[in-house]
């Protein structure tokens, strides 16, 4: 027996492998590991060769059968096929229940779903076959970013044409919603990240063979001159939080951002521990669509704290500390030990185990951007 793989990293590091017809020594597929260990590449690809690559449904299709599929493929594409061929080749697939003659479309499968139902589906965090793998797989995907594309899916839902199935669309569609996008005077990012909710969803698509092709193939980025966003200098920054703040909670979260350079849900996680003596101690991240989570690397990191802001922290957390006191015989105990204990958040809201709505941070911010 030949060789029955190779595998091969890619420019993103992850790697992929290439299955071999076990006879012929020709390449019949090409698939991704979603892996980025060389190793775990190889026990992947290698269980692909031996038991079946994956189908859709959960399925698994032997290299023999993929391998006899590949070859009647390339017999279709090279035989000089007349256009009563072609018809006899449909007749027979019809026969099997797999294409409708009259509609010349496969009457069976995911690709004859509509396409805008099944994109919105594609991203919902619970039951998206794509997010499973992602998961299973040991990649970042989370809940906030999942209703962020099943909204920009909605938007691409209106673009498309009435009707159209998931089998149907082509490259012109993309086209045509792509520059429908910009007649809408949206800029160059925002309109790649729209778009990019269909893309992935089409990519991923073809990749598991429910559609026949790749209709992103050739598909062009939009690009163009970025709005250059304004940045406070060192005299407006000190006015700034020396002004006076509607919610001391959001001058707080905001000079601790401005000093640490850390994000707003990363501010939001941050917990009495986390304060030390010189530095804060990045663990976590909160949306509250996800709650507490990784940080967006899945890394946690150290940042120096500047000791005004070590105690503008210590003044919040004391500050809830003794609101705490006075709520302590309305409250059941297990809230009282969460708000009390090590881990309780220092910019805590209603609830002992969320922070405050992030845009209770960004509203005063607006407002202490106004009044000064």
């Amino acid at each position: 027996m030949g060789r029955l793989f190779y595998v091969y990293e890619r420019a993103t590091g992850i790697f992929c492998a290439e299955i071999l017809d076990p006879k012929t020594g020709a390449r019949i597929a090409s698939r991704s590991t979603g892996s980025r260990d060389r190793d775990q590449a190889v026990i992947i690809a290698n269980d692909w060769a031996l038991h079946g690559l994956p189908a859709p449904g959960n399925a698994r299709r032997s290299v023999a059968d993929t391998a006899s599929i590949d070859e009647i493929l390339r017999l279709v594409r090279k035989a000089p096929l007349s256009a009563a061929d072609a018809t006899r080749i449909v007749r027979e697939l019809t026969t099997r229940g797999l294409v409708d003659l009259e509609a010349r479309t496969v009457k069976k499968g995911p690709s004859s779903e509509l396409f805008n139902e099944w994109l919105i589906k594609f991203w919902e965090y619970n039951s998206s076959a794509y997010i499973a793998e992602r998961l299973a797989h040991g990649q970042r995907a989370t809940k906030r970013h999942c209703q962020d594309m099943a909204g920009r899916s909605k938007e691409i839902g209106r673009l498309i044409p009435p009707g159209l199935s998931l089998g149907e669309v082509k490259r012109s569609h993309l086209v045509a919603v792509g520059l429908a996008l910009k007649a809408k005077g949206l800029a160059p990012a925002t309109i790649n990240k729209d778009l990019s909710a269909a893309t992935t969803a089409l990519r991923w698509a073809a990749a598991n063979e429910i559609i026949p092709m790749d209709p992103t193939r050739g598909l062009r980025s939009f690009s163009g001159k970025k709005n250059r966003r304004g940045i406070l200098d060192p005299a407006e920054a000190k006015a700034l939080f020396s002004s006076t703040w509607s919610d001391d909670r959001a001058r707080v979260a905001n000079l601790t951002s401005a000093t640490t350079g850390i994000r707003l849900g990363e501010v939001l996680a941050i917990q009495r521990q986390d304060i030390g003596d010189d530095r804060l101690y990045v663990r976590h991240s909160y949306s509250i669509k996800d709650g507490l989570k990784s940080t967006k690397t899945g890394e946690e990191r150290e940042v120096p704290l500047l000791p005004a802001v070590r105690s503008a922290l210590l003044a919040l957390d004391a500050k809830n500390l003794l609101a705490l006191e006075k709520k302590k015989l309305t409250m059941s105990e297990a809230d009282y030990i969460l708000f009390s204990s090590p881990e309780r958040f220092v910019f805590v809201g209603r609830y002992p185990d969320k922070p405050i709505d992030p845009n209770r941070i960004l509203i005063g911010l607006r407002k202490a951007l106004v009044s000064m």
